[in-house]
């Protein structure tokens, strides 16, 4: 396994089943702590029921097991790719990595950082297991990508929150931008940068 002479950020948004929190973090630093010189990891918390999440949330920064972690408790619950940014401004790291800790694999991670520090400054990683939606779902998505397509002469085929990594040059570039979340929701659609896209395939936690 590769070791890099970096800092890595990894940026969980938590919005629900707080319950698999600590297994998930163990794992990830099982993961991540042997490839990089250094990491941090930063929770956003998105949890509507502040109440219940805090308590929990205090538990796992008092855990010793558990290093480098980083908690943020958002006042009110708001859309993903907003709470996505206040870790991104929070992040230190040479490379960041914002993915939702139920539905992304952590132990994908090392291939993205691979791709990216050989080459490129943003890689997008899609898991090829998906829910399946609903149908009113699946309408109101194509009748999106219909309306985006029109006004903005590109497609959209793939999820608008995909498993995310960004180079320190990019992440600035998004915290800098007058509307970061927007920035951060069309990344995988922007002209203009080096974007490695990667396939895997994992089961939903």
């Amino acid at each position: 396994m590769k070791r890099y002479d970096i800092f890595l950020s990894v940026i969980y948004v938590v919005s629900d089943n707080l319950d698999q929190l600590h297994k998930i973090l163990k794992n990830t630093i099982q993961v991540i702590s042997p490839i990089v010189a250094d990491y941090e990891i930063i929770i956003v918390d998105n949890i509507s029921d502040k109440n219940k999440s805090v308590s929990l949330l205090k538990k796992l920064t008092n855990d010793k097991e558990l290093h480098n972690l980083q908690v943020y408790v958002l006042n009110k619950q708001v859309e993903e790719n907003i709470a996505s940014c206040v870790g991104l401004d929070k992040s230190l790291g040479d490379f960041v990595a914002v993915l939702n800790p139920l539905l992304d694999d952590i132990s994908f991670l090392p291939k993205m950082l691979d791709k990216a520090i050989n080459s490129l400054d943003i890689v997008i990683a899609y898991n090829k297991n998906k829910y399946i939606k609903s149908f009113f779902y699946r309408f109101a998505r194509k009748t999106f990508d219909f309306l985006y397509k029109l006004l903005n002469k590109t497609i959209i085929t793939k999820d608008i929150f995909p498993y995310r990594l960004f180079s320190r040059r990019i992440t600035n570039e998004i915290l800098q931008d007058p509307y970061p979340e927007m920035m951060l929701r069309h990344l995988p659609t922007s002209m203009g940068y080096e974007i490695g896209e990667m396939n895997y395939s994992s089961e939903f936690k």
